[in-house]
C-alpha cells in the first residue's frame, strides 16, 4: 500500500539525516511520493524507484525498506551510510537492481538476498562488508552483475555462483578469498569480466575457464596460484585482457594478439 511506502522512505530520512542531504525536495511532506526528490511511482502510487545516489546520506539503512513491496530500483551508492545491510531487503521480490556501492556498510552479506530472483545487478563494492559470500546467491537466475570487491570478505568462492548462467561480470577483486578458483565457473557462458585479483587464491587456474567463449577481460594478479596457465585459458576466442602476475605461476605465455600480464 501506498501508506506502507510512505511510512518506510519516513524511516528512511530520518535513519540518515535527511535534514542534511544535497537534495530532499517534498520528502516528509503530505505531496505525493511521486514528487517527492529520487521517487518514482507506479499507476498504484508504489515506489517502484527510489534514486539517492551521491546524496550526502549518513548513518544507517532502516529495516523498514523491506516494505518497499513494489520496488524494482534501488540505488543509494556514493553516499555515507554505515552499519549492517538489512536481511529486510530479502523481502524486495520484485528488485532487479540493489546498489548500495561505495558506502561504508559492514557486516555479512544477508543470505536473504539470495530470494531476489528478479534480480539482474548487485553491486555491492567498495564498502566494509566482512563474512563470507552467501552461497544462496547462485540462486539469482536473472542475475547479469555481480560486483562485491573492495571489501574484507573471507572464505571460499562459492561454487554455486557457477549457476549464474546469465551472468556477464563477476567481480570479487581486492578481499581475502582464499582456496581455488572454483572449476564451476567454467559455466558461465555470458561471462565477460572475472575479477578475482587480489585475495589469498591458491592451487592452479581451473582449465574449465577456457570453456567461457565470451570472456574478454579477467584479472587473477596478486593471489597464490600455482602451476601453469591452462591451454584452454591461454588461446581464447574472445579475451582482450589477462592479468595474471604476482602468483606463484610457471612456464611461458605466448603472445596472442591481447594484453597479459605473467
Amino acid at each position: 500500500m501506498a501508506s506502507t511506502d510512505r511510512n518506510a522512505l519516513i524511516a528512511l530520512f530520518q535513519a540518515t539525516r535527511g535534514a542534511e542531504w544535497r537534495k530532499s525536495d517534498n520528502w516528509g511532506t503530505s505531496e505525493g511520493l511521486g514528487t517527492w526528490y529520487g521517487v518514482d511511482v507506479n499507476a498504484e502510487g508504489r515506489v517502484v524507484k527510489l534514486s539517492l545516489y551521491n546524496n550526502n546520506l549518513q548513518g544507517s539503512l532502516p529495516p523498514q525498506l523491506g516494505n518497499l513491496g513494489a520496488l524494482q530500483h534501488l540505488a543509494l551508492n556514493a553516499n555515507w551510510l554505515s552499519g549492517h545491510i538489512p536481511e529486510e531487503l530479502g523481502a524486495l521480490r520484485h528488485l532487479e537492481m540493489l546498489s548500495l556501492h561505495n558506502n561504508w556498510l559492514e557486516g555479512p552479506i544477508p543470505e536473504q538476498l539470495g530470494s531476489l530472483t528478479n534480480l539482474e545487478k548487485l553491486l555491492l563494492f567498495n564498502n566494509r562488508l566482512t563474512g563470507s559470500i552467501p552461497t544462496k546467491l547462485g540462486a539469482l537466475a536473472k542475475l547479469e552483475k555481480l560486483a562485491l570487491s573492495l571489501n574484507r570478505l573471507t572464505g571460499f568462492i562459492p561454487k554455486e555462483l557457477g549457476d549464474l548462467s546469465h551472468l556477464q561480470m563477476l567481480h570479487l577483486g581486492d578481499n581475502q578469498l582464499d582456496g581455488p578458483i572454483p572449476e564451476t565457473l567454467g559455466a558461465l557462458g555470458e561471462l565477460k569480466e572475472l575479477g578475482l585479483n587480489n585475495n589469498k587464491l591458491t592451487e592452479t587456474i581451473p582449465k574449465q575457464l577456457g570453456d567461457m567463449t565470451k570472456l574478454e577481460r579477467v584479472w587473477i594478479s596478486r593471489n597464490e596460484l600455482t602451476g601453469s596457465l591452462p591451454p584452454e585459458l591461454a588461446y581464447p576466442r574472445a579475451l582482450k585482457l589477462l592479468h595474471l602476475h604476482e602468483n606463484q605461476l610457471t612456464g611461458a605465455v605466448s603472445a596472442n594478439g591481447y594484453n597479459t600480464k605473467y
